[in-house]
């Protein structure tokens, strides 16, 4: 699947200009200020990052379809971004941290990156020529991350969480009908509990 390390790169870009927003932000602020400089910042960066993501998501989804050869037309689906509670929830949870300005980058990172990878799975969910969607792991993986890609498993009902933390680097990747390169690119564990 070519482009996996760009839209991480491109997704990396995207969480540093958040970052930098929520900066800006919170330059100045101190005391009871920082909770409002939150609770008022964290939905426009995040919708506006995380648009951006989902745009992201969409443009890379009809390249990598058209790539693949797969015929015929598909509306790729747009995310959901988060309801005003998960920003609310984020500025109460960062203004308890000693570094608030990482913690509620933090979140927004993962904001940004699920607009990018909801986009892709409920697309391939979604897409007729698609088996589901894969979960693909860049740069510094975590262990739990890397257990989760280890599997190789290909994510097919719509209610199939992408289980993702903050600074999260994993992506969602289509797998279409036919296609066998996540089994021979990813080996499932040889200790698997039932």
């Amino acid at each position: 699947m070519s482009g996996e390390a760009g839209q991480a790169a491109a997704l990396g870009v995207l969480s540093e200009r958040a970052r930098d927003a929520l900066r800006a932000v919170l330059a100045g602020v101190d005391g009871d200020g920082v909770r409002d400089a939150l609770l008022e910042s964290l939905p426009a960066i995040g919708e506006r990052f995380g648009f951006a993501a989902a745009a992201l998501a969409a443009e890379w989804y009809e390249s990598v379809r058209e790539e693949a050869g797969v015929p015929g037309r598909f509306d790729v689906v747009l995310a959901d971004l988060p309801s005003s509670q998960r920003y609310e929830s984020l500025a109460a949870w960062a203004t308890q941290m000693r570094d608030v300005e990482a913690a509620a980058a933090g979140g927004l990172q993962r904001i940004i990156a699920n607009a990018h990878r909801d986009t892709v799975a409920v697309s391939a969910v979604a897409d007729p020529a698609a088996r589901g969607w894969g979960r693909f792991a860049h740069g510094e993986t975590c262990d739990f991350c890397l257990m989760l890609t280890s599997r190789g498993d290909v994510y097919t009902d719509r209610t199939a969480v992408f289980a993702s933390h903050d600074w999260c680097d994993c992506g969602a990747g289509p797998i279409w009908k036919g296609d066998t390169a996540i089994e021979s690119r990813y080996r499932s564990s040889a200790r698997r509990r039932s």
